[in-house]
């Protein structure tokens, strides 16, 4: 098949109380996975209390100027084996993402901001980024068996905040963050709880 464009910049906004769905968006399954491609370097993605979700869909947003933006109780949802989303920079303030079973979120090399944010890994899902900054006090939830948190580069930590890796309902198998580099300011804190793995190349505590 074809890969499916949008060229035109695409805005799209979700707020309170309303809930937008991708359904077979782009093709998926073990193998010739075709994107639903938004190309423009122009395109924003804003749930500002609202839900955002993608079910049996492999989805790509943009160039590296794309924003994708979930807060005030905003909520990004993944469900569906082998479905992908692939934003660029993206931004959880006071707001969710949960990954169901064997989804995939693919930042490739672009940060994850969490600032106040709840994310849920699902069994064997994936969160991929080039880096995690934790500005405000945040929970990764690994209580499903074999989810991956998969940083490229650095896990940031920002003074005073609390990055926590609850793997407490985990039954089987673990979950994990792995990440390249982990730094964290002063008065920082990791928390791990039950199952929750973490692992990293390089500890720097600043």
């Amino acid at each position: 098949g074809f890969q499916q464009t949008v060229p035109a910049p695409t805005q799209l906004n979700v707020g309170n109380g309303a809930t937008l769905t991708f359904i077979q968006a782009g093709s998926v399954g073990p193998v010739n996975d075709i994107p639903l491609y938004f190309s423009s370097n122009e395109n924003k993605v804003d749930v500002d209390g609202g839900t955002l979700k993608f079910q049996s869909s492999y989805v790509v947003f943009g160039t590296d100027k794309g924003r994708m933006n979930i807060h005030n109780g905003g909520r990004l949802i993944l469900v569906g084996d082998n479905t992908v989303l692939r934003p660029q920079r993206l931004e959880v303030d006071s707001g969710e993402v949960e990954l169901g079973a064997g989804t995939t979120l693919d930042l490739e090399r672009d940060a994850l901001i969490l600032n106040d944010a709840s994310i849920r890994v699902g069994q064997v899902a994936q969160l991929k980024a080039g880096g995690i900054n934790v500005n405000g006090s945040s929970t990764i939830n690994l209580d499903n068996n074999n989810g991956l948190v998969d940083v490229f580069d650095e896990v940031f930590v920002a003074d005073g905040q609390t990055l926590t890796l609850d793997g407490a309902k985990a039954r089987i198998g673990i979950g994990q963050l792995r990440a390249g580099l982990l730094v964290m300011e002063p008065g920082s804190l990791i928390r791990l709880t039950g199952q929750a793995v973490l692992s990293t190349e390089s500890p720097e505590i600043w």
